[in-house]
Order: C-alpha cells, then structure tokens, then sequence
C-alpha cells in the first residue's frame, strides 16, 4: 500500500498536530512524505496518483484542504480525478467534510473522514518542539 502523508508545519496547529503523526504514524506507514516546504500543491498532485492511502494535517474551509502556508490541495473542482478515485483519504482539518469530503466521494474516493465543524484542541505552546509531549494535546490527537 502507497501512503502518502501530508504535514503542514508552519504554525502552532499544524506542528503540533504533524509531531504526532511523526512520531506515532510515519515509522509505521510513511512511504511518501510531504513536510513543511514540501507540502504544496504541485508535489501533491505528483505523488497522490500512486497512493492508495492519503493522510493530511492542514487547515482547511469547507470546499479545500491546504498545505503549506495554506496553499490548496485539493480545492473542489480544482483536482484531477485520477488524485480522488479509489483512494482512502483521512485529513485532519476544519470543516473539510462539509463540501470536499461529498465532492471527493463523487469523483471516487474509496473513502474518506474529515471534519464538517472546526477542528480544535487545546496546547501547550511551551511543548512545540515535542508535541507528542504535549499533556493537553494527547487526548485529541494520538493515534
């Protein structure tokens, strides 16, 4: 199975969401990584092609989920099909399932989960270096 994991780091959220997936996901699933700098549309659309599964930490609306600096993704009506058919998509991301997720299961994914309301957790700005630390955060976001 292709994995292709998409980690936005560029604020708070982001980080502290993405150290989790790094420290508790990525040894065990990651074949093909999109972090930081590498998390942009044209990459994206590369190497999604291939993969069986997309996991995605990001912010998001309810019609795209974005990357890095919140550059989007996939943004409804604006991907290729052959990046949504047959794949098992998970994002991690405000509101994504309102428009996004029902748009992408029509143009094929296997399946997907994403959010319809804001996702939020409370941090430790403090533990931003080792969010999987993270005490406040844990409850939410591990695996």
């Amino acid at each position: 199975m292709i994995t292709v994991i998409c980690l936005a780091d560029f604020d708070l959220p982001t980080r502290s969401a993405s150290g989790f997936i790094i420290r508790n996901l990525m040894p065990r699933a990651g074949q093909v990584q999109l972090y930081s700098l590498l998390d942009r549309r044209r990459l994206f659309s590369a190497v999604v092609r291939q993969a069986d599964l997309v996991l995605g930490v990001g912010h998001g609306d309810p019609d795209a989920f974005t990357g890095h600096k919140e550059e989007p993704l996939l943004k409804v009506g604006r991907y290729d099909q052959g990046e949504a058919k047959g794949k098992v998509i998970k994002l991690l991301s405000c509101e994504v399932g309102a428009e996004l997720g029902p748009d992408l299961v029509e143009n094929g994914v296997a399946s997907f989960q994403g959010y319809v309301d804001d996702y939020l957790w409370v941090m430790d700005a403090d533990m931003i270096s080792t969010p999987w630390a993270d005490k406040l955060a844990a409850p939410v976001l591990m695996p």
